[in-house]
Formats: structure tokens, sequence, C-alpha cells
């Protein structure tokens, strides 16, 4: 049976597709994105050396905040971190003042289907400066991926997985079916032969699936993430068991931790009832679970703002809509049209619920908790939807420093690219924001963004958000 999230996340991916199958699945047939390049930026701007000065420097490694600090920057590296006063600045750096302010690392949302890129900048002016794809086409994700690298085009780092492994049944067409172990093994070489840096497992995916898919990406240092929401055959615990190494909304726990002959026992491969699993919580079961996720370093991206979204409850309003494209305002139309399911609605609510514990609980006994967020679901603006899922995380139990780490730290983590992203330290990659406020103490601060540096290049956060408001 397909879920109202099942339908809304086939919808966001189908709408990717070619024009002649929207029209088939009586999809909406969205305009090209477009698609903007820095020097179309009035305020953009590049040096071989940036200093940045006088900021509060909330470096991501959870060390104390640095007030007046100073980092030096050449190329797209940091050679430099401290107190302004204390490290020499190179004479010939661009200097940007940041008095008042707090310098972070930039943000990572390890949770999005960019489709065909339509609104990339917006995630740059959100201070997200890097995404994890997790369900597109790879003919699509390759050329973004690319573009963005090598600054063509404006938006944030990009990794991806390409298509998903389902076994039989799948709801978008980037979810693969996978017939047997050897298909498996074949396809997951395809995947990180074009770049994939992570495979991911959905749907009705079976045991034996999945340890073929984990061996053969383990193999060549790849990670396994797994959105198993309602499975009956590879729950959390059975997907820790077999190696996964992330899981993505939550998803598993609930049929993990139901008692012994519930009354919600059923028979398909996969089934929405599965969420009421948390009304029947064996707290035994959960405290095993919470143990085995924490001694294998299992990382979970909870992706409550989708969940808040899906559950029907009114979430903040977000100016930064108006800056949508009509492509994606015409994608949002769409799936809030489509038909209501009281039921699954009301299990996701649960789920919604009961997940912000779960992350509470699994957050005190030192486990992994990662920033994502499902964008761009209806009420997920690319980017900023990002600010939500931290304030959500501080809701469930989270503190603000703790939030902002799920968001670069952890994520770089599970991104295997934590020498390079995540924290602000000398030898990293300088993907850094600049926000007026003080979000490792009011997380809300996070929504005031006003300077993002990616790749070299400085950008005007208010001016990127400007650019589609220029049509």
């Amino acid at each position: 049976m397909r879920t109202s999230f099942q339908l809304a996340v086939s919808a966001v991916l189908l709408a990717s597709g070619m024009a002649a199958q929207n029209r088939q699945e009586g999809l909406p047939e969205l305009p090209p994105p477009e698609l903007y390049r820095s020097e179309e930026l009035q305020h953009a701007a590049r040096a071989n050396v940036i200093a940045i000065l006088g900021g509060t420097l909330v470096d991501g490694t959870g060390s104390p905040p640095v007030d007046e600090s100073a980092i030096v920057i050449r190329g797209n590296r940091i050679v430099k971190v401290g107190k302004e006063g204390e490290i020499a600045i190179p004479p010939d750096a661009m200097r940007i003042r940041a008095d008042g302010e707090t310098v972070l690392p930039g943000l990572i949302d390890m949770h999005v289907h960019l489709n065909q890129g339509h609104d990339l900048h917006l995630f740059l002016a959100a201070g997200v400066t890097t995404v994890r794809d997790v369900g597109n086409f790879t003919s699509q994700i390759v050329p973004l991926e690319r573009e963005t690298r090598s600054q063509e085009i404006i938006g944030p780092r990009i990794f991806f997985s390409g298509e998903s492994f389902v076994h039989q049944y799948g709801f978008s067409p980037w979810q693969r079916p996978t017939r047997d172990v050897t298909e498996a093994r074949e396809e997951v070489r395809k995947r990180i032969a074009s770049g994939a840096s992570v495979i991911k497992i959905v749907n009705d995916i079976t045991p034996e699936l999945v340890q073929t898919i984990v061996d053969e990406a383990h193999r060549s240092r790849i990670p396994v993430t797994a959105d198993i929401l309602g499975n009956r055959l590879v729950t959390a615990e059975r997907a820790i068991s077999l190696g996964v190494d992330g899981l993505e909304h939550v998803s598993g726990v609930p049929q993990a931790i139901v008692v012994d002959h519930s009354p919600l026992e059923f028979s398909e491969p996969i089934s929405f009832k599965a969420l009421f699993g948390w009304l029947y919580a064996d707290s035994r079961k959960e405290t095993a679970l919470i143990d085995s996720i924490v001694k294998r370093g299992t990382y979970v991206v909870p992706t409550l703002s989708v969940l808040e979204t899906q559950s029907g409850i009114p979430a903040p309003n977000e100016p930064a809509t108006d800056a949508m494209s009509d492509g994606l305002r015409s994608l949002w139309n769409w799936m809030r049209g489509l038909p209501d399911n009281t039921e699954a609605d009301l299990a996701f609510l649960t789920h919604f619920i009961y997940s912000q514990q779960f992350v509470a609980k699994l957050s005190r006994a030192g486990g992994h908790i990662v920033a994502g967020t499902d964008t761009p679901s209806p009420g997920l603006v690319p980017g900023f939807s990002l600010h939500r899922e931290l304030e959500l995380l501080v809701q469930a139990g989270l503190s603000p420093m703790q939030a902002l780490q799920a968001a670069t730290k952890t994520a770089a983590e599970f991104l295997g690219k934590s020498g390079e992203l995540g924290t602000l330290e000398v030898g990293k990659i300088a993907d850094l924001i600049i926000v007026d406020g003080a979000p490792h103490v009011r997380i809300s601060d996070i929504r005031r963004v006003q300077t993002v540096l990616t790749g070299g290049t400085v950008f005007s956060a208010s001016e990127l958000l400007s650019l589609s408001r220029r049509r």
C-alpha cells in the first residue's frame, strides 16, 4: 500500500523524469531549472587570500567559542586559525569583518533530492554548503555534481547515491528493482564507478540483498544507508546486524522494538502500520537497540522536518518560500492535491512524536545524530528547511551545539570527509558561514546567515536569495 508519505516522495522524484513520462503518470511538467553563475552576482568576490576577522568562532569540534577570532584562507583551504592580533594577517588578504557575528562551518544537509537542480542557489543562501542526494537518476545528478564542483553554476558541494535499491516494489523510477544477489553486486559496482559516495536501500529490500549490497559497498569503503520505513523483514536491528551504516527517517526502529505478538503483525512486505509499533514498544528492546546503534557507530538521520510536514502539524512560516522557482512551487501544489490517507497520516504523526523521544535517548547514549531534511517535499524550502531541522533537534533534546554538529562535524564523518569538511581547522576546506547571532546559544539564530564562503568564493546570502526574486 502506498502511504501519503511515499506518494509525496514519489511525486518529487517522478517529476524529475522526462516530460513524456510525466504525462503518462499525470505529473506536472516542470520547466527547466534556473541555474546561476557567480558572475551574475554583483557582490560575489574571490581572492587568493582571505581573512575573516573579529567574529566569535564556533569551529564545530565542540571546543569553546573563540571571541575576536581570525581565520586566514589561502585558495580554498584554511591556513591559520586563532585570535585576532595573535596571528599574522598577510598584507594582500581580502579582509572581512565579522564583529558581533558568529563564524561557523558551512552546514551539511544529508538527505535531499535535487532532481534536475531546481533552486540550487537557495542552499547556499541558507548557509548549506554541502548536500547528500540520496535518490536521483545518476544521469541527472552526475552533471550537477560536476558543474557545482567546478563552480560553473552556483550550488552546494554534492555527494550522491544515484538510484536506490529495492527488491520488487518501489514507488519512484529511480528506485531500481533488484532480482538477485548477482544483479545487486553488479549494480553497486555501477553506482560506485559513477561516483556515488553512498549506497541507499529502500522499501521492500530483503536481508539477502542487504548483505550482498553491504559487502560489495564496504569492499570499496562506501557506506550503505537505509530507508526501511515499514519493512517487515529488515528492521533497524536486522539492518545494523547486516552492517548497514545509516538509518534514514529513524526507519526500521518501531518494528524492531515492538513487543512480541503485538496486534500490529502484518504479512505484507511493507506497511505503514509498522509505524504504530511505537505504541507497543518494549523498553528492553529499545534499550538494546540503542546500545547496538551506539556500539556499531550507526548514523541516524531523523529528518524530523519532513515527518513534521507529513504529520500535518503547522510548521513556522518560511519567508524564503517566496524565493522558490515556479517549478518547485508547482510541484508543491500538485503534491498537496494528492488524495489523503487519514490512517497513514496518523501513523506518521505517531512516528514523528516518538522519533523525537528516540533521538533524545540515542543522543544521551552517545549515538551519532545527523541532520537531513528530505527537501523539496512540500513545506521544505531547499536549504532553509535545514534551519527547521536543527530547531526540531533542539526541541527533541539536543543542545544547540549538538544540533550544529549534526549538520557539520558528524555529517562530515558520515560522508567519510572529516579530514576536509565539517570543522574549521587548519588544512580543512574553507566552507564557512557568518551568522548575525549566536546559534550555539539560540539555535533559531541560524536563520540569520549573512555571508557564505565556499570554494574560495565569498557570497552575500541576501544577494543569493534575491536571484530568483529578480524574475
